[in-house]
């Protein structure tokens, strides 16, 4: 059986009332629209927040390691350990290149053993 193909896209300061998809009338948003037609959206996804104003850096180490805050490691997240299995992590091991877009903010370590 093929595996199929999976793209993950996290947005930083991005409400779920800010698509058209998701209800908003205002805005619009096709080609998240045609993503959330074709895939799969968390609509109840919230961040726990951080100890610091910066929330996007603790919550992508809570998203890709499946930690709380206080268990990612480092000071909010800055460090995920080599014992914290990461989410791309997981995909490597079963098969799939990983690759990354973006901001990542964490540790070089945990970058370069989560992405190809």
């Amino acid at each position: 059986m093929r595996k199929p193909n999976i793209v993950f896209i996290l947005t930083d300061d991005q409400r779920a009332d800010t698509v058209a998809a998701w209800g908003n009338r205002e805005i619009q948003t096709p080609w998240i629209d045609s993503l959330v037609r074709t895939g799969v959206s968390f609509t109840r996804s919230y961040i726990m927040g951080g100890t610091n104003p910066a929330v996007c850096m603790p919550s992508r180490a809570m998203l890709m390691s499946g930690r709380s805050l206080f268990r990612v490691g480092g000071k909010a997240g800055e460090v995920i350990p080599p014992e914290h299995t990461t989410l791309p992590e997981c995909f490597r091991n079963a098969g799939y290149h990983t690759h990354h877009i973006g901001k990542w903010h964490q540790d070089r370590q945990s970058f370069a053993r989560s992405f190809c």
